[in-house]
């Protein structure tokens, strides 16, 4: 298949490599960057956890007080046509697009407990088709002294039976999730790490969101279109969101785990992601004394009383509908309590709603 990914961006010819410069979709604005060495390398990179080599490379990088670092490197063991066109580049332009959601919304970015800061993605011809997320040793990484490194790793398998522009989107979205959102733990769940299934549910929303407002195009999103994007958020997304609103944070199977839990984990933090202000969700988050989803639904209780007041925002899906609001021990103003439950309320809300603290 052959992707439209490096559309609208302005290519910079040098000897040896090509460089792309990617403009933010996202206020406030900000600026990445894309450099693919058009020659192998002349050491080809070795997998931290298969004995696979990989011979080309991409790197993405972000700015940050007017110079570029790098957050992804992204190996690749064949190409697909010139070097600047193959389907790495899309990966990384993609997975820019998410740590610019993660930067510039969520507060998040790459931990520095990998002395590279970046995100190493590897792209496999081989395997049984999925991806997996690890974080590992790499004896090719080696810090001073001679100890191999910590990394961040993705692998993304058979990708050249890998044809399905959604699919590519939802894979990396996913261990996208794993790599950079705080770990919450789900006994008996389907996965045992939640935030990869809130990563992909959350990043392919925040597209879907980007390109009806026309600030991205599907060369943002591995060719994947606003339709099929839509589609994906109606089955995956909205069902969570309703059911969190509808039925509030569902404690007991937050406590009790299992499939219930996981979805009842998701809802609340996709409905805490919809209503919370950026900065109020950004910091329910981080807030989690642990693991549990327990935890999180104590979080987001504490990140709204941190501040003075917040107004809910209402999602189109919620519109007219009472739901349940992390209220805690503040006041509503511009709308109606009709229940309460272990800090939140179920509540009708008008435009002018606001929460005072």
């Amino acid at each position: 298949m052959t992707f439209a990914l490096i559309a609208g961006l302005a290519l910079q010819a040098q000897a040896d490599f090509a460089w792309f410069e990617v403009e933010g979709i996202l206020t406030p604005p900000t600026k990445s960057a894309i450099r693919v060495p058009l020659a192998p390398l002349e050491r080809p990179k070795r997998s931290p956890i298969h004995e696979w080599v990989f011979p080309r490379t991409v790197t993405g990088m972000v700015e940050g007080n007017g110079e570029f670092a790098p957050r992804f490197r992204v190996f690749r063991q064949s190409l697909e046509g010139k070097p600047e066109e193959d389907v790495s580049v899309g990966v990384t332009r993609f997975l820019l697009r998410l740590v610019e959601i993660n930067r510039t919304s969520f507060r998040l970015d790459h931990g520095v407990e990998f002395p590279s800061r970046t995100v190493d993605v590897y792209l496999c011809d081989g395997g049984d088709p999925g991806a997996l997320q690890r974080a590992t040793v790499d004896k090719d990484d080696s810090l001073p002294g001679g100890s191999a490194a910590k990394v961040n790793t993705i692998h993304v398998y058979d990708v050249k039976g890998l044809s399905s522009r959604i699919e590519w989107a939802r894979e990396l979205a996913h261990e996208y999730g794993h790599a950079t959102l705080p770990p919450v733990r789900i006994a008996k769940g389907p996965e045992e790490w939640a935030n990869g299934d809130l990563g992909e549910r959350i990043y392919l929303r925040r597209m879907a969101q980007a390109l009806a407002l026309g600030k991205a195009t599907p060369s943002d999103t591995m060719g994947a279109t606003l339709d099929q994007l839509q589609e994906y958020v109606g089955k995956n997304v909205t069902p969570l969101v309703l059911a969190a609103a509808v039925q509030g944070p569902r404690s007991a199977d937050l406590a009790a785990g299992g499939q219930e839990g996981f979805d009842a984990y998701l809802g609340l933090a996709l409905l805490a992601e919809s209503i919370l202000p950026r900065s109020v969700f950004a910091r329910s988050l981080v807030l989690p004394d642990d693991q549990s989803p327990s935890a999180y639904e104590r979080a987001i209780l504490a990140a709204t009383a941190e501040v003075a007041e917040w107004k809910p925002s209402v999602p189109a899906e919620l519109a007219g509908k009472p739901i349940w609001i992390p209220l805690g021990k503040g006041k509503l103003e511009g709308g109606t309590i009709l229940a309460r439950a272990g800090g939140w309320a179920k509540v009708t809300l008008r435009n002018e709603a606001v929460v005072t603290n």
